[in-house]
């Protein structure tokens, strides 16, 4: 999943199509404008999960799939929703990356480098420690420490704070 480019999408093209100055200047709340942009990702985001997990299952059934269970589907859909709301959350580095770099190129370097860093860091034995491979974990079945799930919920925090409160402050661009 991309989530990072349609993060990078949503706030990025405000700068490259030079539509922010006029956004500032509408007479509506910046904070509004910011969760607004998050709310409509988020569900994209989700109908794009959900979109993926049909494609999988279709792809299943056609090329003969057996053994597939109603249970064993509702378990896979929703392991596969978690890993999909965690990647959505750490993804929102790249909506702040965006804000920062005034585009939308360098998140998409970022992802980029994350699938780089992401394999090196996991053949090193500390994806649990790294907040984009988390989310791969859950869809392997491997059990999360509460040190995982932090360092998660630290970066997803960070994205997101960090993009309202670059939009609180985007009278100095």
């Amino acid at each position: 999943m991309d989530f990072l480019s349609l993060h990078a999408g949503f706030f990025g093209r405000e700068y490259t199509d030079k539509t922010i100055s006029e956004l500032l200047v509408k007479p509506v709340s910046k904070l509004y404008v910011v969760l607004s942009k998050f709310i409509v990702i988020f569900l994209w985001d989700l109908l794009l999960a959900f979109f993926m997990f049909a494609v999988v299952s279709i792809m299943g059934i056609l090329i003969g799939l057996k053994g597939g269970t109603w249970l064993l589907i509702v378990n896979s859909f929703l392991t596969f929703m978690a890993a999909s709301l965690l990647t959505m959350a750490v993804s929102t580095i790249s909506a702040l990356l965006a804000n920062v770099s005034k585009g939308y190129l360098a998140p998409i370097g970022l992802a980029f480098f994350l699938v780089v860093v992401s394999n090196v860091v996991a053949q090193a034995g500390l994806a649990a420690y790294f907040p984009w491979t988390i989310p791969a974990l859950i869809i392997s079945n491997v059990p999360l420490t509460f040190t995982s799930i932090a360092i998660l919920a630290i970066t997803g925090i960070i994205g997101f704070a960090g993009t309202v409160a670059w939009w609180r402050f985007a009278e100095q661009l």
